[in-house]
């Protein structure tokens, strides 16, 4: 291989090297082989109403060209993830994929009833900003469907052996007989700075985060659908009180076999949410890759996030990968409080209260 030129023709597709006009090139003499592998290349000298025509010629080093009819690029052909993000970041994205567009992601563990991929639908575009300030358009996608069911978060343990090595200042200590914890006091049973006797001192939760926490750092949910870990190995407890819900611990990790060209091009999204934090609610800015919609970006009826184009007329009920006849409730990452979080119902509605199983839908953005 010596080099391959991209040819643009209007009217016919280019018979030769020499039938139309030269837009991109890679050659060995300028190491440039893989120059677009992974985002394409993007033609902007275009014009309005114009068809163009564009097929590869690549050359060997003793100057034999390759003319085959496979290496014409038709309007009709698919094209790559990286390509995909090109067109995004280019502006183009409202253009090419209106709200409403249906996306097919492989993922082996999830599969539609029909035997395809997850399905990601286009809810908006340049309405959900990437954490990289330095991207100027995003493509938002959410799931068509719900992955499975399971609670938002699991409810952390009222106590918790202590992390401390020795005993500090304003903290109260316990130690565990049966079932029944009993309060240390300081200055009779220990002063501070005394050594914690290995795995006997707990610690009680006082965060009013019993009913689960609902801070996007914290949260089963988030976590998860942002991992790439191995089933029973992913999670890591965020405190010495975090608990991880069963439906999401013996799962992979979201990240960990979802298609990775697709992955690659999914970019942290900067969010808002109303979390339920150190006992009061606030709201809190983080970023995530993958992440559940907001009340606010469904409804438009609250601060966290503006509402998207495709949920200001499309009905909001979803249904299960497996089962798409049948509608099921589920998750948006709104709460009120540390037990009050939102649900969508099968009618569509807002459900307040929810602490328990609902469908887990996932959203994210390209940009």
């Amino acid at each position: 291989w010596n080099r391959t030129v991209l040819v643009r023709k209007i009217g016919a597709y280019p018979e030769r090297p020499e039938d139309g006009t030269i837009v991109a090139e890679t050659s060995r003499a300028d190491a440039t082989k893989n120059k677009y592998r992974s985002d394409g290349f993007h033609d902007t000298e275009r014009e309005a109403g114009t068809t163009y025509y564009y097929k590869l010629f690549s050359q060997t080093t003793g100057g034999v060209w390759n003319n085959q009819d496979a290496n014409r690029y038709a309007e009709t052909t698919s094209m790559s993830w990286g390509m995909v993000q090109s067109f995004v970041r280019a502006g183009r994205g409202p253009e090419l994929w209106p709200v409403g567009t249906v996306f097919v992601v492989d993922h082996p563990e999830y599969t539609h009833a029909d035997g395809t991929g997850l399905w990601f639908r286009v809810v908006g575009h340049d309405q959900v900003p990437p954490a990289d300030e330095t991207l100027t358009h995003s493509m938002c996608l959410d799931m068509v469907d719900c992955l499975f069911s399971a609670p938002y978060d699991a409810p952390e343990a009222p106590y918790a052996l202590t992390a401390d090595e020795t005993a500090q200042a304003l903290k109260t200590y316990y130690t565990l007989s049966g079932t029944e914890y009993t309060a240390l006091v300081e200055g009779t049973d220990y002063n501070i700075g005394d050594p914690v006797p290995t795995a006997s001192w707990y610690e009680k939760n006082s965060l009013e985060a019993y009913q689960g926490s609902s801070d996007p750092e914290e949260n089963n949910l988030i976590r998860w659908a942002n991992s790439d870990g191995a089933a029973n190995q992913w999670f890591f407890p965020a405190t010495i009180w975090d608990v991880c819900h069963l439906t999401f611990l013996q799962k992979n990790g979201f990240l960990r076999h979802l298609d990775p060209e697709f992955r690659a091009v999914v970019t942290d999204a900067r969010l808002f949410t109303k979390a339920y934090r150190h006992g009061k609610t606030a709201l809190v800015e983080h970023k995530a890759k993958f992440f559940c919609l907001s009340k606010t970006q469904i409804s438009g009826e609250s601060v966290e996030n503006i509402q998207l184009d495709y949920y200001k007329t499309a009905d909001r009920a979803k249904t299960s990968i497996m089962n798409p006849s049948t509608k099921t409730l589920w998750r948006v990452r709104t709460v009120s409080n540390a037990s009050s979080c939102y649900a969508v119902s099968t009618s569509g509605d807002f459900i307040l209260g929810y602490q328990a199983q609902t469908g887990i839908s996932l959203a994210c953005i390209i940009a």
